[in-house]
């Protein structure tokens, strides 16, 4: 990972850390609510730690908590939960009956509703929601961020088993790169 201009090794790595969570957020809460406020204090916390020390290793573990909740299922309340929440990015957008029909149809089939907003992302022009894992399948491995006038791409690989006996998680290790990508 090359720095660019004043900024650290640590500071690039924060800023894909944060790239990752603005891509990864809604994932997560489709998986369990509590996680998106955890892992929101946890990349603050890393962030000033590895900054202090001078140490990307608080912020690698950050990581791998991700890593390791993107192994667990999506659960149903979440997964409506969520679409709710996203649902809100269009409300200036929809008229209040085509609202209420999404509103009405999360609790039985949040899948569709998030489908259809997916659908709808061009009507809002919202870059942050265009770039979210909630739309697809893929694993979560890469995030796109600017810094100091450069596109980057912070690209993650995970070793190691997610799942453990017991409900217990072995720890993940990630290797990092992080790279100037070209502009699209």
């Amino acid at each position: 990972m090359e720095a660019s201009g004043s900024e650290t090794r640590v500071e690039l790595l924060y800023k894909g850390c944060e790239a990752f969570w603005r891509d990864v957020k809604y994932a997560v809460m489709a998986r369990n609510y509590r996680f998106v406020k955890e892992l929101s204090a946890e990349l603050r916390k890393a962030g000033e730690e590895a900054s202090l020390l001078h140490d990307p290793l608080p912020l690698y573990r950050w990581l791998s908590h991700v890593k390791r909740i993107e192994a667990d299922p999506v659960t149903n309340s979440a997964l409506r939960n969520t679409a709710y929440h996203l649902l809100g990015y269009w409300k200036r957008d929809l008229s209040v009956e085509e609202r209420q029909r999404l509103s009405d149809r999360v609790m039985t089939d949040a899948t569709s509703v998030l489908s259809e907003l997916k659908a709808r992302l061009k009507e809002i022009e919202n870059a942050y929601l265009e770039t979210s894992y909630i739309w697809t399948d893929e694993p979560w491995d890469r995030a796109v961020f600017m810094s100091s006038g450069r596109q980057w791409c912070l690209q993650i690989e995970g070793e190691g088993e997610c799942g453990g006996g017991g409900g217990v998680k072995a720890e993940v290790k990630v290797n990092v790169k992080i790279q100037v990508a070209p502009m699209d």
